[in-house]
């Protein structure tokens, strides 16, 4: 359904966030900032969250 939230994309955002405190605690990168929730509107999908069928792209 459209109303639904896909899980790819938060589960890629727990991925980033994770890297980023890492980096953060062994001191090779400044604190992770956090970004606005009125900025661009972006999702980023794994190559294992879509399908090409021929004639539509399903997302996860």
């Amino acid at each position: 359904m459209l109303n639904e939230v896909s899980s790819v994309p938060v589960q890629q955002a727990l991925r980033h966030l994770q890297t980023a405190f890492g980096h953060f605690f062994a001191k090779r990168a400044r604190y992770p900032q956090f970004r606005r929730k009125d900025g661009k509107q972006s999702a980023e999908y794994t190559t294992s969250a879509f399908r090409w069928d021929g004639s539509a792209l399903k997302l996860a």
